[in-house]
């Protein structure tokens, strides 16, 4: 039989194995906790890159289309102002063109009024 100091020597030793395992326990959860919230903040961090990332590759692809839209009105405007060159060009010619025949017009009535006027020179002589 155990006697009253082997008793309550048990029971100090159980006490303090009891003591050491909430310890280990306290320790133990402490660690899972910490390991969850650094778990937790990769994430965070890690979704914050993507969405950076994401953010970029979108700001980039906007500028691109900008700059596409940009190209495409510039050269829009140069196939107008060459379309409107042309017209004037046409314009020009079509001017000239009409002139040139104004003047062979004018030049065939002068001679006409000249031949006329021999004409009637010699008739009244």
């Amino acid at each position: 039989m155990k006697s009253f100091g082997t008793f309550s020597e048990d029971i100090e030793t159980r006490r303090q194995l009891l003591k050491q395992k909430q310890q280990d326990q306290l320790a133990s959860f402490k660690e899972k906790g910490a390991a969850v919230q650094r778990a937790a903040s990769e994430r965070v961090a890690d979704l914050k890159k993507k969405n950076a990332a994401a953010a970029e590759r979108a700001t980039a692809a906007r500028d691109a289309i900008k700059q596409k839209r940009k190209e495409s009105e510039a050269r829009r405007q140069d196939i107008e102002a060459k379309k409107k060159e042309r017209e004037d060009r046409s314009k020009e010619i079509a001017a000239s063109r009409e002139e040139h025949q104004q003047d062979r017009v004018d030049q065939k009535k002068k001679l006409d009024q000249k031949r006329m006027g021999k004409a009637r020179v010699e008739r009244e002589e």
